[in-house]
């Protein structure tokens, strides 16, 4: 848990507000994939990068903020590979994984916020 007061930071590369669309195919862990109203965001830019296809099927990037501690970890599983394959493999060592290299990425995620009740 993190309190938003103790928390005062930015990305260190910016989501780009005029890049921001809706819709998109949503690919659930069971079931065939669904139409699902998504806003997605886009940031373009060079990012810790590292390709864990050979390991878990699945490709991570580090988002950081501006003071680059902490960061936010997106893990994207290959194409027919299942999210929930990803997580049983996943390990600490895989997360803190020394073998990145900054690459430079056009990334979109879905917009999201965070809230919290104290």
């Amino acid at each position: 848990m993190c309190s938003l007061d103790f928390f005062p930071a930015a990305w260190q590369v910016e989501f780009q507000g005029q890049s921001t669309v809706d819709g998109n195919t949503l690919y659930p862990d069971i079931g065939p994939p669904q139409e699902k109203k998504l806003t997605l965001m886009m940031k373009n830019g060079l990012f810790p990068y590292v390709d864990l296809t050979s390991k878990i099927g699945a490709q991570m990037i580090h988002l950081p903020f501006t003071n680059k501690d902490p960061t936010i970890t997106i893990i994207l599983p290959n194409k027919n590979i299942k999210l929930s394959q990803v997580e049983s493999n996943l390990t600490p060592a895989l997360l803190n994984s020394p073998t990145t290299t900054n690459q430079n990425i056009f990334l979109w995620i879905p917009k999201w916020k965070f809230e919290f009740e104290s």
